[in-house]
């Protein structure tokens, strides 16, 4: 007996429809029972972006290093924000005093293993940044030290007489006026008199045209006695009278430094 084609079409379908039915039960199971234990271990789960990963609850936070390796000329990774006000990245820890000779790692740590840089930083603006201690920015912290290093070479720009806010200049001069030694090549000496000589100081190209300069003259070899002031309106040209054992004149060897600051940031006079 033949079977009508509509019939069968009708029944074709009808077992279709039920199995994909059942393969949608069987699916929904496998999938309510394994997502949670995927999410509730965190390892081994996609970032989420504009969210916390893995949760906020303690139970599903990493417990490994996540790292992400490359080998390209460029950077790992990069992290940026096109915000006005928001910052490109933070990173938080709770470890403790010592660092990582400690075994106690810090927040942040770049290591070269060849041997080029391990940081730069750079801004558009004039201050790059801030390193701040217990207390707070507008609090002095007597006890902690900005950083830690071994390093002894000399820094470019960060010499010591600039970060106290003074330019320091140092001079070495023989007895007939010669300069033997200076920290500033545009020091100049010249031998005026017996036992007088004339220092003029680049301070005033440095620092500005009306600068208060603090003398300390040192007389070298032979005993004697040295004196430095001030010998300019602008503060920049120190005089320097050289004595004898009794008090006349003579010419002496000695060592002058000067530190120099705009007259308008040096202390009022006490009186």
């Amino acid at each position: 007996m033949r079977t009508p084609l509509r019939l069968l079409t009708a029944r074709v379908s009808d077992l279709v429809h039920r199995r994909r039915a059942t393969l949608g039960v069987v699916c929904a199971v496998v999938l309510a029972s394994a997502v949670p234990a995927a999410i509730g271990a965190g390892e081994g789960m996609p970032l989420l972006g504009g969210e916390r990963n893995p949760s906020a609850d303690a139970s599903r936070t990493l417990t490994d290093e996540t790292q992400i390796v490359a080998n390209n000329n460029r950077y790992a990774t990069r992290q940026s924000n096109k915000s006005g006000n928001g910052g490109g990245a933070i990173y938080g820890c709770r470890s403790g005093p010592g660092g990582t000779p400690t075994e106690n790692e810090p927040c942040l740590r770049g290591n070269n293993l060849s041997g080029g840089l391990a940081f730069e930083f750079e801004t558009n603006g004039n201050e790059v940044g801030t390193i701040v201690a217990a207390g707070g920015i507008d609090t002095i912290n007597p006890n902690a030290a900005p950083f830690r290093t071994n390093a002894a070479g000399k820094v470019n720009n960060l010499d010591a007489d600039r970060v106290d806010g003074l330019d320091r200049f140092e001079v070495a001069v023989s007895p007939q006026g010669t300069v033997e030694a200076r920290s500033e090549g545009r020091i100049t000496v010249s031998r005026t008199a017996v036992g007088s000589y004339r220092v003029n100081l680049p301070a005033a190209e440095i620092v500005g045209d009306d600068v208060n300069c603090f003398f300390q003259v040192t007389p070298r070899g032979a005993p004697a006695f040295a004196a430095a002031d001030s010998a300019s309106p602008s503060g920049s040209i120190a005089a320097v009278r050289t004595f004898a054992p009794g008090g006349q004149p003579a010419d002496a060897a000695f060592s002058l430094s000067a530190s120099c600051q705009p007259r308008a940031l040096s202390p009022a006079p006490r009186g």
